[in-house]
């Protein structure tokens, strides 16, 4: 990850346990050196200190942690905020994610059954759809991870589909996402 938010570092050792790893160890490394000079990390400049913020159910976990391996791979400089990385023990979470909202480009919500009946996704959809709603240029970049019964107003913005959360369609979600970061 070190690479990926553009950390400067001068030395990388890989450590394989055996010989059966260690193929498939500098593959995945050979890649990750060719994503970041096809599209290297962006110094945090300008208004926003994240690129996006990350709203979902944690019941979706799973899911939404299958979309951002994928993301990470098309935009691997993207500044992402999720809860779980970036929340300190202690802190007063509730009122700092809705302020980090602010502080976002854009707000990926993902839709889904969980995300409609949980108050604080509601919350931070409306937050980021007002923003929406004021912005020349589009906040949310919603997600559609499961069929849900979505209230009328979370239908207005134009969401990528990857109904039922199948890994293809997730993956493909991930890279439409990342054209508009």
């Amino acid at each position: 990850h070190w690479l990926g938010i553009g950390l400067p570092v001068e030395c990388i050792k890989i450590v394989a346990f055996g010989e059966s790893r260690l193929a498939a160890l500098r593959q995945t490394f050979a890649q990750a050196k060719e994503a970041i000079k096809a599209d290297p990390p962006r110094p945090a400049v300008g208004r926003w200190k994240y690129d996006a913020f990350i709203s979902y159910s944690h019941q979706n976990q799973d899911d939404v942690d299958s979309f951002l391996d994928n993301l990470r791979r098309y935009r691997p400089g993207a500044r992402l905020f999720v809860d779980r990385l970036e929340l300190q023990p202690g802190c007063s979470w509730q009122q700092k994610l809705y302020e980090v909202i602010d502080e976002c480009a854009k707000v990926i919500p993902f839709l889904s059954p969980q995300y409609v009946e949980s108050k604080v996704c509601k919350e931070e959809f409306n937050i980021a759809f007002y923003r929406h709603r004021e912005a020349e240029e589009g906040v949310l970049l919603p997600v559609y991870l499961l069929s849900a019964q979505l209230p009328t107003y979370m239908k207005l913005a134009q969401w990528v589909d990857c109904r039922e959360a199948e890994r293809g369609r997730i993956a493909e979600a991930a890279k439409e996402v990342s054209r508009h970061l």
